[in-house]
């Protein structure tokens, strides 16, 4: 933990001005770190934080996918305590669809989640909303919801796809894009074997 903050202060130190983080980081303890961190940086100095919601997880850490329009409360509800702020500058819907599930999600919808998160932007517990790894033929729906103010997608050697997405749905829309796994999950690092591979947790 000692070294965590100590690299986030040094981070906004020299320049870094925002986190993006997500609840499921750690089951929860991302957060709580990152919570830590702010109350050694003074009020004026403070990085924007963005955090992810759609992912939740049970006692014994198994993770699974929720869409539901209470859950997506829940879950903005609970960031905002572990990270001990008033309001998330950016809430993103961070698994609209969901691979270890059948079908592609748990309960609920896109949609409904969308919704739910324009209610918690109204109400001024999260300032911006976003949503990652969402094709670019979702995003004229969901803007009719409530407003998208980001899409995070994948942009690494592996993957380019960004660039035509850019392009074509992003700017002209007014859509900010924030870049994810520009080391490709790790696979760009030269670090992953697959020793390392068989050692992760089973879940």
């Amino acid at each position: 933990t000692r070294q965590s903050i100590a690299t986030i202060r040094r981070a906004v130190e020299h320049g870094i001005n925002w986190i993006d983080t997500a609840a499921v980081f750690g089951l929860g303890r991302a957060e709580t770190v990152i919570a830590k961190a702010l109350r050694q940086i003074p009020l004026r100095h403070r990085p924007l934080i963005f955090a992810r919601g759609s992912l939740v997880w049970d006692e014994l850490g198994n993770v699974s996918h929720d869409l539901t329009r209470e859950s997506i409360r829940a879950q903005a509800e609970a960031s905002l305590r572990r990270l001990q702020i008033d309001a998330i500058d950016l809430y993103q819907l961070g698994w609209p669809a969901w691979p270890a599930t059948t079908g592609g999600h748990g309960p609920g919808s896109v949609a409904e989640a969308w919704d739910a998160m324009g209610a918690l932007q109204r109400e001024g517990k999260v300032r911006f909303i976003g949503i990652s790894r969402c094709g670019a033929e979702h995003l004229l729906p969901l803007q009719a919801i409530a407003p998208v103010g980001s899409l995070t997608v994948p942009y690494s050697l592996l993957r380019r796809e960004m660039e035509d997405l850019a392009r074509a749905s992003c700017l002209d829309r007014s859509v900010g894009i924030i870049a994810c796994s520009t080391l490709g999950s790790g696979l760009l690092t030269g670090t992953m074997s697959s020793a390392r591979v068989s050692s992760l947790p089973h879940n």
